[in-house]
């Protein structure tokens, strides 16, 4: 299955959404402004 990640960056935090191949949304998360923070949520 493929997966697309969009993200919205602003100065305090992150909002990241992940997508199927199909639309569907698998993964919706804020973060905080950091790059840390993207890569331990997309491994978890």
């Amino acid at each position: 299955m493929k997966c697309f990640a969009g993200l919205d960056v602003s100065l305090k935090e992150i909002s990241m959404c992940v997508v199927d191949d199909e639309g569907n949304v698998v993964f919706r998360r804020s973060l905080p402004f950091c790059p840390l923070a993207v890569r331990d949520a997309l491994d978890g």
